[in-house]
């Protein structure tokens, strides 16, 4: 994800109409990275809504970037202009990062309501015995 987050760097400081082989290679290669940080954060992840989040924005940003490369291409995309389908394809994958942010957030306030009833006044850590 921050090899992710440097390309959208690149994209920002290399404007179109200004460096146009600089801004398509940092905005391609941020493509390219995080479809595949969010392929394996949902692996890692487990079953359950993250991942199923994670699949559709995959699916629609990968099937935006298509149809926006065959625009570019010559190619008439009907029900998805040029524009459209440039935004979908990068957009979702900044919402997406959005969405990555708040469900760790959400995680780890849920995992730390799990230790803190373990942790004695002590300070140390209570364990379940073996025997029960």
């Amino acid at each position: 994800m921050a090899l992710a987050g440097v390309s959208v760097v690149g994209v920002g400081l290399a404007p179109w109409d200004l460096h146009p082989g600089l801004h398509d290679f940092a905005a391609t290669s941020q493509a390219l990275v995080q479809w595949l940080a969010m392929v394996l954060l949902a692996k890692a992840a487990g079953p359950g809504r993250f991942r199923h989040v994670t699949a559709a924005t995959v699916a629609v940003s990968l099937a935006s970037f298509i149809a926006f490369v065959l625009a570019l291409d010559g190619s008439e995309v009907p029900f998805l202009p040029l524009g459209i389908a440039e935004r979908l394809s990068f957009d979702a994958l900044t919402v997406w990062t959005a969405f990555a942010g708040s469900a760790v957030l959400v995680s780890k306030s849920t995992s730390r309501q799990d230790v803190d009833p373990r942790i004695s006044k002590r300070g140390e850590i209570d364990t379940p015995s073996a025997s029960g």
